[in-house]
């Protein structure tokens, strides 16, 4: 920058008056150049030459009676990145009357690219050593081995040099290790642990004996090379392993430079590898430390220890507070949990403190405002990293892994039973994630196998002629099914045989399940049962009555009525089977009657009412049949619907059971013109007849209503005592009405 430079002249004796002279900066005979520049103050600029000035003359005044006089002028050295001999600006005075000028001044512009350094390539070390015993020989110092040696110098070069003209040799430049806050030992001879723990960097190479290394950069040049060292060139050094926490502290590699040149020193940090690490617990109801996390979950029972790894001491003066973050790792990826996955934003920061001198922390550390996102997206296990920060820097990461609950797999098969009956069948598996879209990018494959349960026997192979209840056309009852990425399910098919035979048998199935991982991480498969359904059972109706009369329909209006349900199985059972049978199962026309309200503002809708909802069915041992009675009683209403029925459905382990439906039919009334006729021929066709639905006002009914009349005698009237018309008479009750037209019994 600019500088301000003082010049003096001096005479031999006092001047009897004042005397001014005039010296010029930048006289001829200096080896600097003037600058080429333009504009002044802060908007000055050079485009060239080694210095800018801020006068050409400058006054120099010897008041009268002294024997020296100052003037003060401006000068600024200009920097380039050249490396080039120091340069100097000639002050040159101009002879006045009486006096003249013996010898001119020059000011040294020194070059401030004449420095050199070493580059290292590594700005920080980690302390390092293999386990609690470190045994490092001479040649071993200068053989590194990669996992103990952190490395070695590299270059030797000038400093923020672009180009160099400086013609001689730099050569004999020793190169050394010095500490800073770090202790360094010279070492000659194999290290013990004793050394190790005493200081934190191990060197041979600042011997003075032997052979020492050296760095020589030729002529014109801008680097290089070393040598020395019984013919190893790059020096080396390792850092100590100690079990003391500490800060971390720092060396410099520099170079000896010649007289005349700066010398720069490279700083390196040593990291102290008794770093704080993390052993965390999401789940204290489990054994030991558990390190995943559900889907939903959040970090209020996760629990966080710290230590100081294999640390036996700490010089730490003061308390050391760490700091708990939880971050996504990086870069991003498959697996890798991001900010769709979870988030952390703890009310007040998680901490876990260490005292002082102390590697035992005050207590455990929490990750209160962790929320991990429950999604619906099948991805896999992922993970994310918990990380502390503390005034000694960063602590060691732990990885949590969160748990895909969408990865889970369900198994489905179709048909939903295989029956006896049915020969060879095809049956479809599905398995199919639970989560409703997928981001994986490979397929994942699920091992199917076919088991037998419930007292059933699967065959290895089909046919079977050895008397098993199933067999399969899977070698080895097992499958695979293939979920291909970014799908969510995927089937397979396989052929059952279920070989019919003559007892009838309950409960047996065959079991279908399976395994596998998602990103070599296991997720659970829900295995499914494929019932073997045995011979059929059907329900029908009766009268509760001896002989028990059939019954398929009921009068609605006709008040409470019996129904006795009988369940008739194909063969006799072999043991007591119950068959649940539901009354009013779906697929029904008549509803249940359902009221709501109280006292005058009761209202209710509905076709029937039953005693129960459903009624058990025993079938004993040996037998094929079983009855039980129900009650249902028809609604009347003022409305013609026509027939509907009450479905009853039923249910036994092993048997298909059939639906039976019982109708509920509209009452028909007959109404005669009169209720008697005398006796004469000519009376025939005297009486007419009406059909009418009993109690109703209104019909639904989109077509007519055919009533085919028949007639009988009644008491104490005989045959003989009548005849019927000779054709069938028919009443229509047209549709949408409630009643007939009269017609005359013609022929009566």
């Amino acid at each position: 920058g600019e500088q301000t430079v003082r010049v003096k002249a001096t005479v031999p004796s006092a001047v009897t008056s004042d005397a001014t002279f005039s010296v010029t900066v930048g006289a001829a005979g200096g080896t600097a150049g003037l600058g080429v520049c333009t504009g002044s103050g802060s908007s000055r600029s050079c485009s060239s030459g080694d210095y800018d000035r801020g006068a050409e003359t400058v006054d120099v005044t010897i008041l009268s009676g002294d024997t020296s006089g100052t003037a003060d002028v401006t000068v600024r050295p200009l920097s380039d990145t050249v490396t080039e001999a120091h340069e100097t600006i000639r002050f040159a005075g101009v002879s006045t009357a009486g006096y003249r000028f013996d010898e001119a001044a020059d000011l040294t512009v020194t070059d401030q690219d004449r420095a050199v350094r070493v580059n290292t390539s590594f700005s920080e070390v980690f302390e390092s050593g293999a386990g609690s015993t470190i045994t490092l020989d001479y040649e071993y110092l200068y053989h590194p081995n990669p996992t103990a040696v952190v490395g070695g110098v590299t270059d030797g070069v000038f400093v923020a040099s672009t180009s160099s003209t400086f013609g001689s040799a730099l050569s004999n430049m020793r190169i050394k290790i010095v500490g800073g806050t770090a202790s360094i030992y010279n070492t000659t001879s194999p290290i013990t642990q004793s050394i190790a723990n005493s200081y934190d960097v191990i060197t041979p190479i600042n011997r003075d004996s032997d052979d020492p290394v050296h760095a020589t950069i030729a002529a014109n040049s801008l680097s290089g090379s070393f040598s020395g060292v019984h013919g190893y060139v790059n020096p080396s050094f390792s850092v100590s392993r100690d079990q003391v926490v500490e800060p971390d502290e720092v060396f410099y590699v520099r170079v000896d430079a010649p007289s005349g040149w700066t010398a720069f020193q490279n700083p390196v940090t040593v990291r102290d590898a008794n770093r704080v690490g993390f052993t965390v617990d999401t789940d204290s109801s489990e054994d030991g430390n558990q390190d995943t996390i559900a889907e939903g979950d959040n970090g209020s029972g996760v629990s966080v220890t710290a230590s100081f790894g294999n640390a036996t001491s700490s010089v730490i003066s003061s308390a050391t507070t760490v700091t708990l973050t939880a971050t996504a790792e990086t870069p991003a990826g498959a697996g890798k949990a991001g900010a769709a996955d979870f988030s952390y934003a703890p009310s007040t920061p998680n901490t876990i403190v260490f005292p002082a001198a102390s590697i035992t922390p005050s207590g455990a550390g929490s990750l209160a405002g962790l929320s991990i996102t429950d999604d619906a997206v099948v991805e896999g296990p992922e993970t994310f990293l918990l990380e502390g920060s503390s005034a000694l820097g960063a602590a060691r990461s732990s990885t949590l892994t969160i748990l895909d609950d969408d990865a889970d797999i369900e198994l489905a098969v179709s048909p939903a039973s295989a029956a006896e009956q049915a020969g060879a069948q095809e049956i479809t598996v599905t398995a199919g994630f639970k989560g409703s879209s997928s981001v994986l990018t490979t397929a994942t494959s699920v091992a199917v196998t076919v088991a037998a349960a419930g007292g059933a026997t699967l065959a290895s192979s089909c046919p079977t002629t050895t008397g098993d209840d199933a067999c399969t056309s899977l070698t080895g009852n097992a499958m695979t099914v293939s979920i291909p990425a970014g799908a969510t399910s995927a089937t397979g098919t396989f052929m059952l045989t279920v070989p019919d035979d003559s007892t009838a048998e309950s409960g047996e199935k065959l079991t279908v399940s399976g395994t596998a991982s998602v990103s070599d991480e296991s997720v659970t498969v829900e295995s499914v049962d494929l019932p073997l359904t045995d011979e059929s059972v059907a329900l029908s109706f009766h009268e509760p009555a001896d002989g028990d009369p059939a019954l398929s329909e009921i009068v609605e209006g006709g008040g409470a009525q019996t129904v006795r349900v009988k369940a008739t199985a194909s063969a006799a059972v072999g043991a007591e089977t119950t068959v649940r049978v539901e009354v009013g199962a779906a697929g029904g026309t008549a509803t249940l009657r359902v009221c709501s309200g109280s006292g005058g503002s009761r209202s209710c809708t509905g076709d029937y009412e039953r005693g129960s909802a459903a009624a058990d069915v025993t079938i004993a041992s040996g037998a094929t049949e079983g009855t039980a009675d129900v009650t249902i009683t028809p609604v009347s209403d003022s409305a013609v619907e026509g027939a509907e029925v009450i479905r009853f459905a039923g249910s036994a382990a092993g048997f298909t059971v059939n639906p039976a439906d019982l109708r509920i039919i509209e009452p028909i009334e007959l109404t005669l013109s009169q209720s008697s006729v005398a006796e004469a021929a000519a009376n025939a066709g005297a009486v007419s007849v009406t059909a009418r639905f009993t109690g109703a006002d209104t019909s639904t009914l989109t077509g007519a209503t055919d009533v085919t009349l028949s007639f009988t005698a009644g008491e104490d009237t005989e045959a003989a005592d009548f005849t019927v018309p000779g054709t069938a008479v028919t009443l229509s009750i047209p549709a949408a009405s409630t009643s007939s037209s009269a017609a005359a019994l013609t022929g009566l």
